[in-house]
């Protein structure tokens, strides 16, 4: 009949298994909050990336609009003269 392991030999093989599944926990976490965070990175440089568009986009319809009213007084004094 097998003999059953001692005590202080299943502590400490409990004890391996805990501290080893604490090790993967950790490193699970650090792998997720590393992700996280390139995650966020991403996020940011997307919505940077947006603004510069919409900033650009606004800036062009500026350039158009000034262009126009420039236009608009062009024919103004053409007809007044």
């Amino acid at each position: 009949m097998p003999r059953e392991p001692g005590r202080d030999f299943r502590q400490e093989a409990e004890r391996k298994v805990e501290q080893r599944f604490a090790r993967q926990c950790e490193a699970l976490f650090a792998s997720h909050k590393e992700q996280r965070q390139l995650d966020m990175r991403s996020q940011q440089q997307a919505v940077e990336r947006v603004a510069q568009e919409q900033a650009r986009i606004a800036d062009n319809k500026r350039q158009m609009l000034e262009q126009h009213e420039r236009k608009w007084d062009q024919m103004r004094d053409r007809i007044a003269y």
